[in-house]
């Protein structure tokens, strides 16, 4: 039992130089934990960038779907595009007819 608790002994000072290293080598290069925080930093911004990015979004889109005004002007906006439509393809119809009637009259 004596040879075990020494030999754990020996173990556990032996690791505890180790860790002592390890640590001293982490204070002699700092940049490399300073490049990771930088990172890190880096990283949580550019989230909460796009975060913010996503929420503004949904705020435009729920306002443009729920403001009565934007509504009614989105509304008007598409019947006036599509009574355009109509009197264009009715201006295009009445050419082709009128085309066609000079054609039956000259032969």
């Amino acid at each position: 039992l004596a040879e075990r608790r020494r030999k754990l002994a020996h173990l556990l000072q032996q690791e505890n130089i180790l860790y002592q290293a390890e640590l001293r080598n982490a204070r002699l290069h700092p940049g490399i934990t300073g490049d990771m925080t930088d990172r890190i930093s880096y990283l949580r911004e550019q989230k909460e960038i796009q975060r913010k990015k996503i929420a503004e979004e949904k705020m435009k889109q729920h306002l443009r779907l729920n403001a009565p005004e934007l509504r009614q002007l989105n509304s008007r906006m598409l019947k006036d595009e599509v009574h355009g439509g109509w009197e264009t393809q009715r201006a295009k119809n009445n050419q082709e007819e009128e085309q066609k009637k000079r054609e039956k009259l000259e032969e």
